[in-house]
C-alpha cells in the first residue's frame, strides 16, 4: 500500500489484505429521517422522500448508494416501474388513493455504489426488496 503523506510518497511493507464484496444493500426511504424498510412512512414522506440504501454495516470508509430504478407495487395495484430514485406518475397517483395501513412492496432495486468522492468508479449495487407501510 502507497499514498502521499504530507507531500512525501510513503510505502508499507506488503501486507495481506482480504478484500470483501460489498454485501446487498438494505432499502429505506430519507426524507426528514431515515424510514427504514418494515416501518411506517407518511404520504408526505412517501411523495418526497428518496429511495435508498443503508451503508453496509462493518465499513468503516466512505460508501455511497444511489438508486437508479426500482419497481412499486401499490397493495392491490398493477406494478410500476420507476426511472430514478422517487415514486412518480401513475406509482404516485396509487400512493395517494391508498388508505392508510396499505403495504408497498419495492422490488427490483437497481443502485450504483462509490467509495468516497470518486463516482466516476462506482459499480452495480443491488438492494433487496423491501416494504413500506403507509401511515
Amino acid at each position: 500500500v502507497s499514498g502521499t503523506v504530507n507531500g512525501q510518497l510513503e510505502s508499507s511493507e506488503p501486507k495481506l489484505f482480504r478484500v470483501l464484496r460489498a454485501p446487498d444493500g438494505t432499502g429505506a426511504i430519507v426524507s426528514n429521517s431515515t424510514i427504514e424498510a418494515g416501518s411506517t412512512a407518511s404520504q408526505f414522506d412517501l411523495l418526497n422522500g428518496e429511495i435508498s440504501g443503508f451503508r453496509p454495516d462493518g465499513f468503516a470508509y466512505d460508501f455511497n448508494i444511489e438508486v437508479v430504478s426500482f419497481n412499486i407495487t401499490v397493495s392491490g395495484q398493477q406494478t410500476v416501474p420507476q426511472g430514478g430514485k422517487f415514486i412518480t406518475g401513475l406509482a404516485e397517483d396509487y400512493v395517494r388513493a391508498a388508505s392508510s395501513g396499505t403495504i408497498l412492496s419495492f422490488t427490483e432495486v437497481k443502485a450504483i455504489a462509490w467509495e468516497g468522492n470518486n463516482k466516476d468508479e462506482s459499480f452495480d449495487y443491488e438492494i433487496l426488496p423491501f416494504t413500506i407501510i403507509k401511515q
